[in-house]
C-alpha cells in the first residue's frame, strides 16, 4: 500500500490514510471505527472514502486509487444513493441522538447488505448520543454480523462511554496550522484570488476554521450561509470574552437581545468564545502556538494583560458547562444569561 494514493478525495491526514489502506487492502478491517476532529475537519469525507473503498470494484488493483471513484459502487456512494450505506442523524430539531433511532439500526442489522460485502453505518454526531442510545449501541458492537462497520463521527471521544470507545479505536483528523491551511486552499485559484483581492477576511477566515479545512471552505465561499453569517459571529464572541472579564450591563443585555435563534449558532458561538479563550491562555503562558481566533498574539493582549491564567481557565470552564447544558436542551436564553449577568 506504499505507493498507492489512499482516499484522493481526503486532504493530509497521512496517519489515517496508512491505517485505513492498510487494514482494507490486509482484508483486516474492523468492525467500528471512531473519526474524531472538529466541525468541517473532514471527518464526513473520511467516512465517504472508507465505505467507498470497501465497495470499490479496483480495490484489489494496486495501479488505481482506493477508492477508485469511478466504479459504481463508488459513485453511488458519492450521490448518497448506494442501499448498503447509512447516516444514522439528529432529528433537525434535537439537541441529542436518542435511543429510537439506535433501536432502528439495530432492526436493520441483520439484513444482508443489498450490493456490497459491506454494510456500513455512520453515526453522525455521535458525542450527542445519550446514555440510552450508547447503551443500546454498544450491544450491536459487542457481537456485529461480519458484514457491518460503524464509522462514529465526533467532536469529542471522550464525551462516548468508556464501553464504546473500547470497541472502536480512535482515529483523529489531522489539525492544520494556519500556513499549511492556506497554502493548500491557496492551490485553488478561487481561493488564492481571494487572499490577494481581501488579505483580512481571508486571514480571519484561516484562522477561525480551527485548523479544520472543510470550514475554512465554508467559511470563506461567500455564497454559503455559514459565511454569511460569520463575521457577525465573530464580533459577538469577541464581545462575549470581553464581557467574561470586564462587566458591562447594557452590553451584554444587548448581547442577549441578539442571540442566535438557533441552538447549533448558538453553540457555534461558545465554541468560538473557547477558541479566543485558547488564544489568551496561549498567551498568558508564551506558548509557541498558533492562534486560532486571534489574528495575532499582539491582537489580544489587551485582554490577557489584564486577567491572570486562573480566571481564563474559569472563564473556560463556565463557557463549557453552559455549551453542556444547552446540548442538553437547557434554555438557550436562560443559560447565556446566567452566564453573563451573574458577573454583575
Amino acid at each position: 500500500m506504499d505507493n498507492r494514493i489512499v482516499f484522493p478525495q481526503l486532504i493530509g491526514n497521512n496517519h489515517l490514510k496508512k491505517i485505513m489502506g492498510t487494514d482494507i487492502g490486509r482484508g483486516n478491517m474492523g468492525h467500528a471505527y471512531i473519526l474524531e476532529g472538529p466541525a468541517g475537519s473532514g471527518k464526513h469525507t473520511a467516512a465517504r472514502s472508507i465505505a467507498s473503498a470497501l465497495a470499490c470494484t479496483s480495490a484489489k488493483d494496486s495501479t488505481k486509487p482506493l477508492p477508485c471513484g469511478t466504479c459504481l459502487a463508488c459513485r453511488k456512494i458519492a450521490g448518497g444513493i448506494s442501499p448498503d450505506v447509512f447516516f444514522i442523524r439528529r432529528e433537525a430539531d434535537r439537541a441529542t441522538l436518542g435511543v429510537d433511532a439506535i433501536r432502528k439500526l439495530r432492526e436493520d442489522l441483520y439484513i444482508a447488505p443489498n450490493e456490497n460485502e459491506k454494510k456500513v453505518y455512520i453515526i453522525e454526531d455521535a458525542d450527542t448520543m445519550t446514555v440510552q442510545a450508547q447503551n443500546a449501541l454498544l450491544l450491536s458492537l459487542e457481537s456485529p454480523p461480519p458484514y457491518v462497520v460503524f464509522l462514529l463521527l465526533t467532536e469529542n471521544a471522550a464525551a462516548l462511554l468508556e464501553t464504546i470507545r473500547s470497541r472502536a479505536p480512535v482515529l483523529r483528523m489531522q489539525w492544520f496550522g494556519a500556513d499549511a491551511l492556506a497554502e493548500h486552499l491557496k492551490q485553488e485559484s478561487r481561493f488564492a484570488a481571494l487572499a490577494q483581492r481581501e488579505p483580512d477576511f481571508f486571514a480571519q477566515a484561516i484562522t477561525a476554521a480551527g485548523g479544520a479545512i472543510g470550514r475554512a471552505r465554508q467559511i470563506l465561499d461567500r455564497t454559503s450561509e455559514e459565511s454569511a453569517d460569520y463575521l457577525s459571529m465573530r464580533d459577538d464572541a469577541g464581545r462575549l470574552v470581553t464581557l467574561l472579564f470586564f462587566p458591562d450591563y447594557p452590553g451584554a443585555a444587548e448581547l442577549l437581545r441578539n442571540l442566535p435563534k438557533d441552538r447549533e449558532e448558538v453553540l457555534s458561538l461558545l465554541d468560538m468564545v473557547l477558541l479566543a479563550l485558547r488564544d489568551l491562555a496561549a498567551v498568558k503562558k508564551n506558548a509557541a502556538v498558533p492562534m486560532m481566533f486571534y489574528l495575532s498574539k499582539d491582537a489580544c493582549r489587551h485582554i490577557g494583560d489584564k486577567v491572570s491564567i486562573a480566571r481564563i481557565c474559569a472563564a473556560q470552564e463556565e463557557i463549557l458547562l453552559a455549551r453542556s447544558d444547552i446540548q442538553s436542551n437547557a434554555s438557550v436564553y436562560t443559560t447565556c444569561t446566567s452566564l453573563l449577568m451573574k458577573k454583575h
